[in-house]
């Protein structure tokens, strides 16, 4: 100890032996405790840690009485230490150690912490009006009345109001200063910020206020504090700042007694601050941030999370623009639907996320990212809100096991159902139909009545994919599961081993020959739940004599459309009857090829001149139209392409019978780029002509469109020509089913590495045109983050941008106000 260098290992040295040895240490605690209190008045920040340190291991250790030296401990401490982990580490074991001291270490430490975040305060707290708070609060939670939630002043308007974020705050100084978990957290979220002293110091005062035993000092005071000290935090520019922030102040109403809300103020108090945490879950501009909150937002926090005005500020963190928030959104509402919370307000907008989601399952092609994302969540929603899916399990179980039918169509089922998407490589996935059979699972535990007649359908799937040893550990664990679900669910037992004689040996081969343990326990689980079979009767069946069901039977029959008889022609069409009926005739003659596209030019010509009265001729002309279009040359599509563009706009709402046709020959061509334009054109004159009856046929096209904005080298005429065909879709309201995937498609236009503006300002006028739809204010989040890094990105546009946000608020009105002030 004689030489400072040598000061932290010796400290260490001491604490650990003082906690070896005990009491026997008790003869040297005297001179211990004295070089404790001379290291913690060294300015050296490593020789005060490590005598923090050794008085923490002297605390620990049993038989030692240190309340003679307790004062002057704490008096060492507070006057010549900065506040570290350490410190409070030391506090800690010595309020435990000498509980008599415990109060005194609290004041000081608390009056610490509020020189730290708030110096000008540091000796005087004035609280704030917890009796205007609590009348503000009653008169929101009284029937009909509504107040203005509270704000977030770092939320996408604010970033889009000031333009750019001051960089200049930011200190550069001890960027590789370890600041524990809080740091560490946000780095694997991958977003890294300079930090400074003042920085570091702030952090650990906000951890040490959420984590310190304050269990002594009253709860208002707490509060008041908190209030007064921490909320301003929220509003930081450092994303670091305002998540701890956040989590300080959900662990520190965690960490009080219930009955805090019994008492007027406590109670009033309690609720202004969940609100404005609250607000941070949906309108910061971090994702990390916001899926940290969410997750901070424990069970015990939902008696306070389930009233009306919170409640409607969480809500549209469920169409977070983030997978992982959105699962975390669809946890805590489920809790909140149960029926001692709120399930009147909490179930509406998770039954009409349940919607949502299956229309995109039944959208998106087997291979989109947006599909899979919608599997997870969809198993996510089943799992997390039983009450929900019960009255809706067997319409949800068929869409399902259909959509498992028309992904095995092709390939091998569990090859083709399991199989993991190529667009995503940053994290892992079972793919659209591992979290299907995961969904199926959940669908038979909540509901096992209704579950039955999909059995013969469902169990094929999951055997087959225990079969199959090309898939992962991962996904055959799903397979198990999921079977043991269906078995325990319906009662189905014993049966499938002899239905499917490969299913036994194949669950006993997985037992023998699986590497993962977690998937053998998940095997023998499932064994025990099937039962076992008798051993006669396996001894005598030979498994050779009958082969696995492969399920339904996989033959596509296609159905043919009756034309439709028209009404006698009256004497005013008798010349053109004729003349169409002769050129229709020479549009069926393969002989006469080479002639089709003069004879659609006069059949149109001859349309041209009826106008609209031409409708009694579309029965017999569209069919023989459309057939020679799918087979005639290349050369000569285009032609033929311009006149049926033609014919829509003559016969206008008199097209709607033939709706269908129309859109499948746009779902054929649209691989053909050469006249891609010509069948956008041909999709926006069937919008202009029949806005309502194109609605029920879009889902042909729709996912195909979009996954235009999912190449990185984005062409701009070619995207140009798509958003205009989006757009006027928009303004007829054709995409209102679609808002979120259309939302997320035209959003990730601004990531790209690089686009043109005049792409960038297509992609705006188009949000915009959504934005007077009243069904986008459940997305209205979804909008603001991208809207707030354009405006970064690309400052040029700030007008336009604008726009649409003012267009946005006038469509939401008040209900703006909690997603951006």
């Amino acid at each position: 100890m004689k030489s400072q260098s040598n000061h932290p290992i010796c400290f260490i040295t001491l604490g650990e032996l003082a906690t070896a040895v005990g009491p026997a240490v008790v003869p040297y605690l005297d001179r211990i405790i004295s070089l404790v209190k001379e290291g913690l008045q060294t300015r050296r920040n490593l020789s005060c840690e490590s005598a923090l340190t050794c008085f923490s291991k002297i605390a620990q250790a049993p038989k030692i009485e240190l309340e003679i030296y307790a004062d002057e401990i704490i008096d060492a401490i507070f006057e010549h230490c900065e506040l570290s982990r350490k410190m409070v580490q030391a506090l800690a074991q010595l309020i435990v150690k000498c509980p008599s001291r415990r109060i005194r270490v609290q004041d000081r430490l608390l009056s610490t912490i509020a020189g730290i975040l708030a110096p000008s305060s540091k000796k005087n707290f004035q609280p704030p009006d917890t009796k205007a708070i609590y009348a503000s609060a009653a008169q929101t939670l009284s029937r009909g009345k509504k107040k203005s939630p509270l704000l977030h002043p770092l939320s996408p308007m604010s970033v889009i109001a000031s333009l750019t974020t001051s960089q200049s705050g930011m200190s550069a100084g001890l960027s590789n200063f370890s600041l524990g978990p809080a740091m560490t957290s946000l780095q694997n979220a991958g977003f890294v910020e300079a930090v400074s002293d003042s920085a570091r110091a702030i952090v650990i005062a906000l951890e040490t206020l959420g984590t310190f035993n304050f269990s002594n000092l009253k709860e208002i005071t707490l509060l008041r504090f908190s209030s007064n000290t921490v909320l301003p935090f929220l509003n930081n520019d450092r994303a670091l700042l305002r998540r701890e922030a956040a989590m300080a102040l959900c662990k520190l109403i965690l960490s009080m007694p219930e009955s805090i809300g019994k008492r007027r103020h406590t109670a009033s108090l309690t609720f202004y601050i969940l609100k404005r945490v609250a607000t941070v879950a949906i309108a910061d501009p971090e994702s990390s941030i916001r899926l940290a909150v969410l997750k901070s937002m424990k069970s015990p926090l939902d008696k306070y999370a389930c009233q009306v005005e919170i409640l409607s500020i969480l809500i549209p963190s469920l169409n977070d623009e983030v997978l992982e928030n959105r699962k975390e959104a669809i946890t805590l509402l489920g809790r909140l639907s149960q029926a001692d919370h709120n399930p009147a307000h909490a179930l509406p907008p998770l039954r009409k996320l349940l919607i949502q989601l299956l229309a995109e399952l039944q959208q998106f092609g087997c291979n989109n990212v947006e599909q899979e994302d919608s599997a997870a969540l969809l198993g996510h929603l089943l799992y997390s809100c039983p009450n929900l899916i019960r009255p809706f399990v067997p319409p949800i179980a068929h869409i399902l096991v259909n959509k498992l039918q028309t992904m095995g169509l092709e390939k091998g089922i569990a090859a083709k159902v399991l199989e993991l998407p190529s667009s995503r490589e940053t994290r892992l996935s079972w793919g659209v139909g591992g979290h299907i059979i995961s969904a199926i699972g959940q669908l038979a535990s909540a509901s096992p009545d209704d579950f039955t007649s999909h059995l013969e359908k469902l169990l094929p799937f999951v055997i087959d994919a225990l079969q199959d040893e090309t898939i992962s550990s991962a996904k055959r664990m799903v397979a198990v599961r999921t079977l043991g679900q269906l078995v325990q669910g319906t009662g189905y037992s014993i049966q499938p081993y002899e239905k499917y004689p490969k299913l036994l040996p194949a669950l006993l081969n997985a037992v023998r020959k699986e590497r993962s343990w977690s998937t053998r326990r998940e095997v023998m689980r499932t064994l025990g739940i099937l039962g076992a079979r008798d051993p006669l009767l396996c001894r005598d069946i030979e498994p050779s004599r009958r082969e696995l069901d492969c399920g339904p039977d996989w033959d596509i029959k296609g159905t043919l459309r009756g034309e439709k008889k028209s009404g006698l022609a009256s004497n005013e069409k008798f010349y053109a009857m004729s003349a169409i009926s002769s050129l229709l005739e020479m549009l069926r003659s393969s002989q006469l090829r080479q002639h089709h596209s003069m004879v659609i030019q006069a059949i149109m010509f001859i349309f041209q001149g009826l106008g609209p009265k031409c409708h009694t001729f579309l029965p017999q002309t569209i069919p023989l139209l459309l057939s020679t279009l799918r087979s005639c040359e290349a050369n000569a599509r285009e032609s033929f392409l311009v006149q049926l563009n033609c014919l829509v706009r003559i016969v206008g709402i008199h097209i709607s019978d033939f709706v269908e046709e129309i859109v499948g020959i746009v779902a054929d061509f649209w691989k053909d780029t050469c006249n891609r334009h010509l069948v956008l054109n041909l999709l926006e004159d069937l919008s202009h002509a029949i806005p309502k009856d194109l609605n029920h046929h879009l889902p042909l096209v729709i996912p195909e469109i979009l996954e235009t904005f999912q190449t990185p080298q984005l062409s701009g005429a070619a995207s140009l020509i798509v958003l205009r065909t989006l757009e006027t879709l928009a303004r007829n309201g054709n995409l209102n089913s679609f808002l979120p995937m259309v939302i997320s498609s035209l959003t990730s236009v601004f990531e790209l590495p690089h686009v043109e503006d005049r792409v960038i300002q297509k992609v705006v006028i188009t949000l915009t045109v959504l934005c007077e739809f009243k069904e986008v204010t459940d997305y209205a989040c979804r909008l603001l983050h991208p809207f707030a890094r354009v405006v970064k990105r690309f400052p040029q546009h700030q007008e336009r941008i604008m726009e649409a946000v003012c267009t946005l608020i006038l469509t939401m009105g008040s209900e703006f106000l909690t997603c951006a002030p």
